[in-house]
């Protein structure tokens, strides 16, 4: 049985999106390890205009050295596929169920990319490309726009919509599906508060549309709201609880009941197809009181990709990001994820790609709501010190928490977690142990090693260390490029970030740039998430400022 009510005390130092669940009292090993014998189990990873042509210098570290140990890249077990792109995704990226394509919004507008090519096809629309199954997107627009994916692949030069509904307002839309029955499938949409039935009829060879039922608004209070693939549950984000949490929809009462909470704000959570796993992205390292949304994430950023299995209520870690990002993950009908990774260079540059990964091979960690005493035994101890220790080394002396802390050091090939802590543990564990007062604020107990541990001896922290190599994959590489550099100016950040819906703002007319001005400032430093734009997003620090000095010298010219 899933647990009904539940809302799970996460300290995660997963800054400014996302989410922990309290670990469980049974050890901490590989994906079914006991404390006996832990080790037993131990079998175990927008911007404008195209690409550059840039040949990857490496699968693991980026387009640049990061000069970091090779100790700080743990094997990658997971990832099945790496397409690097040919156009910048923004704010929106989704999935086909089972076409091997993804969809999203970009500065050059709407995309539908071949994974298996890397081909792009654009379609209408400036921003948000949801398929409705595989063979119709949707794009909101006012009305709501349904089109065919093969008018779209085919590169029809001005593809019609199939369907239009005027009632069907709003963006961000997520779809769920209801049933199937021999050509007919039907499904759930939402968008901006507001639900809605359509029917997909593929008999005829081109879909046919119908919509069904009436519209149904609730939930309205939302953001970043997520149906589930059953058109049963709706994740998103609460203003009242300033958290996550995930929603029974009813539809004969018009009544959102609330029958799981995350514990913190995260971004958009993607349902697995049974509707047992819940994906998100979230920054692994910072501890912060920033409630952000999600954004397109900057290079000094560490989001990681995390699945919670709700029925055996296990978190698991995908991704191990030291100079990477990875973000907006979406589950595939064969249970595999897709989503979105950017490598760093240290030369301004940014790498991106699509990314297939398997679950198979991802050790996962038991959690317990409310649980005081899980992980407090000396293996799981050391797991979370080997952990924290890691990202202070690899990711310039940030710290996790216990539990994140425990999944990095499970993800580790035995060789590589020797290295960490020979090298580094006492030479770092007192340090480790302090609080660390910095530009990010404070870091508490849950991010820093509790004092007692860092008596741990060396010989302790080697003995909990994974016992087993990792199995390397070997992901397909399809595309040789996906190099963007960074926004140099204001301009070009607002033409990459802003413009993707702000068609009419008049850039090349300083005058009437400069009446926006005020109303932009306010917008993008807003604290409300319902009112701060990007919509769904937030412009980190260095951005801000850099369209705070835009302003300025507008100003003074005038």
């Amino acid at each position: 049985m899933r647990p009904n009510n539940i809302r799970f005390p996460l300290a995660l130092l997963l800054c400014c999106l996302f989410f922990q669940l309290a670990p469980s009292p049974n050890a901490r090993g590989g994906d079914d390890s006991t404390a006996t014998n832990p080790n037993d189990a131990q079998t175990q990873t927008g911007r404008t205009g195209t690409a550059e042509n840039t040949q990857a210098t490496s699968t693991t570290t980026g387009i640049g050295d990061s000069g970091k140990p090779e100790l700080c890249y743990p094997t990658d077990s997971a990832t099945l596929t790496k397409t690097f792109v040919k156009v910048y995704p923004n704010y929106f990226f989704r999935a086909f169920p089972v076409r091997n394509m993804v969809s999203h919004g970009s500065s050059d507008g709407n995309v539908i990319a071949d994974q298996s090519t890397g081909d792009v096809h654009k379609l209408p629309g400036p921003y948000d490309p949801v398929p409705m199954g595989d063979d119709v997107i949707t794009v909101p627009n006012s009305p709501m726009k349904f089109y065919s994916v093969k008018d779209v692949i085919e590169d029809k030069a001005d593809p019609q919509p199939l369907f239009e509904d005027p009632d069907m307002t709003g963006n961000y839309q997520s779809v769920g599906i209801l049933s199937h029955h021999g050509n007919v499938t039907r499904y759930r949409l939402t968008a901006g508060g507001n639900f809605k039935d359509y029917e997909v009829d593929t008999s005829g060879g081109k879909p046919k549309v119908t919509s069904v039922g009436t519209l149904t608004n609730m939930c309205g209070d939302l953001s970043l709201p997520m149906i589930s693939k059953d058109g049963t549950e709706l994740s998103g984000y609460d203003s009242t609880t300033q958290t996550t949490r995930i929603f029974k929809l009813d539809f004969a009462n018009k009544k959102c009941t609330p029958i799981l909470d995350l514990g913190m704000p995260t971004g958009k959570v993607d349902f697995s197809y049974d509707g047992n796993k819940l994906a998100f992205a979230a920054e692994s390292t910072r501890g912060t009181t920033r409630t952000a949304f999600f954004t397109i994430p900057a290079a000094n950023d560490n989001l990681n990709i995390y699945v919670y299995d709700r029925d055996r209520k296990k978190l698991s870690q995908v991704t191990h990001n030291v100079n990477s990002n990875s973000y907006y993950p979406n589950f595939k009908k064969d249970d595999s994820l897709v989503y979105i990774n950017i490598d760093y260079g240290g030369s301004g540059q940014e790498q991106v790609s699509y990314v297939s990964a398997n679950l198979d091979n991802t050790p996962s960690i038991p959690y317990e709501a409310n649980c005081t005493e899980c992980g407090q035994d000396q293996y799981n101890k050391a797991l979370q010190a080997i952990g924290k220790l890691w990202y202070s080394v690899c990711t310039a002396g940030q710290l996790a928490t216990d539990d994140i802390a425990q999944l990095v050091a499970l993800n580790l090939d035995p060789e590589k977690c020797v290295d960490t802590v020979k090298n580094y543990w006492n030479q770092q564990k007192a340090q480790l142990a302090q609080p660390v007062t910095t530009a990010l604020g404070t870091r508490d107990a849950a991010g820093r090693l509790n004092p007692a541990d860092a008596t741990l001896t060396e010989n302790k922290l080697l003995a909990a260390c994974p016992q087993a190599p990792r199995r390397q994959a070997n992901p397909t590489i399809v595309g040789d490029g996906g190099v963007f550099a960074k926004p140099k100016n204001a301009e070009e950040l607002m033409s990459r970030k802003c413009e993707v819906c702000h068609h009419d703002w008049p850039t090349n007319n300083p005058k009437e740039m400069l009446k926006l001005g005020v109303t932009i400032l306010q917008r993008i430093e807003n604290p409300d998430p319902n009112q701060r734009m990007p919509r769904g997003g937030q412009l980190n620090t260095d951005e801000i400022k850099m369209i705070r000095i835009y302003f300025e010298k507008l100003s003074q010219q005038q």
